[in-house]
């Protein structure tokens, strides 16, 4: 079995940080935990701060292209795999 891929996203309105804590340094502390909760996943290394209202903003151009990325390594995978069979 191959092992579940998750990218975690928030919008601004998700975003809950105090005036001591930056959004990067927030994000950390939640990757690093779902991580250890989560450890049979593979969750990536960024998380996505995005304003959904805003379709072409730099945050949803990164997020299409993290998406496109990872979808091109799974269906690499899942064609390698077929292949074997």
């Amino acid at each position: 079995m191959k092992p579940v891929h998750v990218l975690v996203v928030g919008s601004h309105a998700d975003c809950i940080c105090t005036e001591k804590s930056s959004t990067e340094s927030t994000a950390a502390v939640l990757l690093e935990t779902v991580s250890q909760k989560f450890d049979n996943l593979v969750i990536g290394t960024k998380m996505f701060s995005v304003n959904a209202l805003e379709v072409m903003s730099n945050e949803m151009r990164a997020l299409r292209g993290a998406l496109s990325e990872l979808k091109s390594n799974i269906c690499q995978v899942l064609q390698q795999s077929y292949l074997q069979v």
